[in-house]
Parts: structure tokens; C-alpha cells; sequence
């Protein structure tokens, strides 16, 4: 076999491991991979997606590894954290991008469901609405028609768990607008 096939065969069997449920055996795979070539995205991707389906269906500490990349022998997974840094000042990466800004606010919504205080589950809720924020700041589109119905649903959760106001992204137009008043206001005073 050449050696140049070898990791994109690893890759789809790393796929194949985990659409049978064996997630060791998966993210081995990909961490094999990913020790030849790191920068392999689609790669990372699908390690972070092996990482939230784990956290889905096993355990659900595995969402931080989604998240956040992993530890030990697999700190080699960039996680969605990661990936959105790398891919958000490369125009050719904005639909990467929004995959991870909006698969990190979701394992936040996923992983806050799983815990046991009522501050935890806050606390985890207000960190993916501010992951929603953040990123609406950064790119006013929300990546357009293909993430933005998908981030407004996902806030509307959000808000509704936290008892707030149901308006999805609007939310932060009315706080900017509001922000906007107040500095006015100010500069009038002065």
C-alpha cells in the first residue's frame, strides 16, 4: 500500500470505529493520523465531533474534551475552541469557523444538561450564550443562511432554560442599541 494512502484510510477508519460506537478505538485512529499531520482540519474536525458524540452517548466529561482539545497522548486533538482560532482569520475557513463557534456553544448547552446544580447548569448556559455573542461581535452574519437559523435556535434554548426573554439574536441588537444610548447620554452630559 502506498504510504501516502495511509492516512486517509486511518481517517475513514477512525469514521467507521465510531459510527459503531468504539470511540477508544476512533480517537486513537485519529490521533495516529494527526501525529503524521497535525494541520489535517477535516481530521481535527472529526475528532472533535468523536469527542461531543462520546460526550452524547457515554460520558458526558467528553464534551470539555470537544471542547477544549484533548489530554495526554490525544492533546494533539485541537477541539472546537481550537479550530475556530485557527480558522477564523482565513476567509476560505468561515463555514469552519461557524461549524466550531456553534458545535462549541452546543456541547456548552449539551454539557450544562448533564449537571447537577442549578449554578453548574447556569453557569455553562451563560457560557454559550456568550460564545453565541462573541461570535455574532466578531462576524455580524453568523455565517449567513446556513448558521444563522442554527445559532437563533440554539440561543432561543438558551434563553428559554434561563428564563429570559425568548428573542433570539435579537437580544444583542437591543443590548448594542441600548449600549449606543448610554454612550450618547454620556457625551451629552460632558
Amino acid at each position: 500500500m502506498p504510504v501516502d494512502k495511509l492516512p486517509a484510510i486511518k481517517h475513514h477508519l477512525a469514521l467507521d470505529y465510531r459510527s459503531l460506537g468504539d470511540y477508544e478505538k476512533a480517537i486513537a485512529m485519529f490521533i495516529d493520523v494527526l501525529k503524521e499531520k497535525p494541520t489535517l482540519l477535516p481530521v481535527q474536525i472529526e475528532a472533535a465531533y468523536t469527542y461531543q458524540m462520546r460526550g452524547e452517548n457515554e460520558n458526558p466529561d467528553y464534551f470539555v474534551g470537544a471542547m477544549l482539545g484533548g489530554r495526554g497522548p490525544a492533546e494533539i486533538i485541537w477541539g472546537w475552541n481550537q479550530i475556530a482560532q485557527k480558522t477564523a482569520r482565513d476567509e476560505r475557513f468561515r463555514d469552519r469557523f461557524h461549524e466550531s463557534r456553534y458545535n462549541m456553544a452546543l456541547c456548552r448547552v449539551e454539557f450544562a444538561g448533564t449537571r447537577n446544580t442549578p449554578e453548574e447548569k447556569r453557569k455553562l448556559l451563560e457560557l454559550a450564550k456568550g460564545t453565541i455573542r462573541e461570535t455574532n461581535r466578531y462576524e455580524g452574519t453568523m455565517g449567513g443562511a446556513k448558521w444563522k437559523p442554527q445559532y437563533e435556535k440554539l440561543l432561543r434554548e438558551i434563553q428559554k432554560d434561563l428564563g429570559e426573554p425568548v428573542v433570539g439574536l435579537l437580544v444583542f441588537e437591543q443590548q448594542e442599541a441600548e449600549q449606543g444610548a448610554a454612550s450618547q447620554g454620556g457625551e451629552k452630559k460632558n
